[in-house]
């Protein structure tokens, strides 16, 4: 019986220790997934993607009536909006969801991506096609046409 207990007792603290190590696994791919992104962006930074930037288009005048009693534009009054999030942020939240909720067997659409990010759909679906691309992330073609999304293993190519 001794033996029996004694290999319970090392059992538990094998499964305790994973238990403990298993978040930090979880981080070290997230921050691998978020550095590919990183390099992947700083590569085509360098290089350019080819297309050409507009800026916004802005009126030299706004009517009298949006105007503050000052004489400056109602925007001036308002507080500045929040910083802009860094390059690759979107694509980093998306690896890290699907990480966490996809798999094979349950592949998330982009949508499911969107509501567990809180990215707009269309930005997730930007996003989603340079990870693809990158076999960063495996798509899946689904019955009815539906795409599905799962982070690809290494070794492993995407089925697009």
């Amino acid at each position: 019986m001794q033996g029996s207990d004694t290999l319970d007792r090392i059992r538990r603290e094998i499964d305790e220790r994973l238990g403990e190590l298993r978040p930090q696994v979880q981080e070290y791919a997230s921050i691998e997934a978020a550095a590919r992104v990183l390099d992947d962006s700083r590569s085509r930074t360098a290089v350019g993607n080819g297309r050409a930037r507009r800026g916004r288009a802005r009126k030299s005048a706004l009517p009298d009536a949006r105007r503050s009693p000052s004489g400056a534009p109602s925007s001036a009054l308002k507080p500045p909006m929040g910083a802009r999030r860094p390059k690759g942020a979107n694509q980093v939240a998306i690896v890290k969801v699907l990480r966490e909720r996809a798999t094979p067997e349950r592949p998330l659409t982009a949508r499911q991506v969107a509501d567990a990010t809180g990215l707009a759909p269309t930005t997730v679906h930007g996003a989603l096609r340079p990870l693809t691309e990158r076999r960063v992330v495996r798509l899946i073609k689904q019955p009815k046409g539906r795409k599905s999304y799962v982070l690809a293993t290494r070794g492993r190519s995407s089925s697009s």
